[in-house]
């Protein structure tokens, strides 16, 4: 019971994220014909509390150290994703966070929800690739 569950949630998980990506070119390609631009990136001019700017700091720091920060920041911009890799960094754990609280209240069950956690990142790189 437990597995078809997870089997659906994950379905539909996978569903969710291919209609967005559908949508999201859809709407790229309308903004191509009516000639309208991106929104702009984020700059390092907009203000951020400290806290908030400490730990895009650190994360940044800990993808650096791990000799991931050059390729990670291109892969982003090759998906156009206007974030750094601190930010991106913090929004994914922050996200897989939240599906194993989320996980854990609906099931109850510790390990479902690490393996839910564990199953949210791994859709992280398919879709930076796309």
């Amino acid at each position: 019971m437990l597995l078809t569950t997870l089997l659906a949630l994950g379905g539909a998980g996978a569903m969710l994220a291919a209609a967005l990506s559908q949508r999201r070119d859809q709407l790229r390609q309308v903004d191509d014909l009516v000639g309208l631009m991106p929104l702009p990136a984020y700059t390092a001019d907009e203000e951020l509390s400290p806290l908030t700017d400490r730990a895009i700091d650190l994360a940044g720091q800990a993808v650096d150290r791990m000799g991931r920060g050059r390729s990670l920041r291109q892969t982003l911009e090759r998906a156009q994703i206007p974030l750094r890799p601190g930010e991106f960094v913090i929004v994914v754990v922050g996200g897989a966070l939240a599906v194993a609280a989320l996980t854990l209240l609906v099931t109850g069950s510790r390990v479902v929800a690490v393996g839910a956690a564990v199953g949210s990142l791994g859709l992280v790189s398919p879709y930076l690739r796309r």
